[in-house]
């Protein structure tokens, strides 16, 4: 009778590590997913603004889905080249988590007409 008493203590025992392995990894699993949709959208977001032709230095906000953005153009100290900063915003359980993508524009300049 002890053995089975033992036995049901081991197997209770390592059920218990299992459940929280698995809920663990699942955790895990949700966060890469959200983490890889806010790369994602960075990317996205960087790609619009390198096909924009009228790109001007400014600051941009929106939202996708359950991702909060924000896009800011800022000039350097090297003429005609901006540098560009994406943060994507997503709530990862009960804290907010980012995603940052920094990159560099270069920027036509302006044809004057004569």
């Amino acid at each position: 009778m002890a053995e089975v008493i033992a036995a049901i203590a081991i197997m209770s025992t390592s059920l218990l590590a299992i459940f929280s392995t698995a809920r663990i990894c699942s955790m895990a699993a949700d966060r890469n997913r959200k983490l890889t949709q806010a790369v994602l959208i960075a990317e996205t977001l960087l790609n619009e603004q390198m096909l924009d032709e009228q790109i001007a230095y400014q600051r941009t906000q929106g939202q996708t889905d359950k991702y909060n953005w924000q896009i800011k153009i800022l000039q350097t100290d090297i003429e005609n080249l901006a540098k560009i900063e994406i943060t994507v915003a997503f709530r990862q359980q009960s804290t907010q988590q980012q995603y940052e993508l920094i990159s560099f524009l270069y920027i036509e300049p302006a044809i004057e007409s004569q």
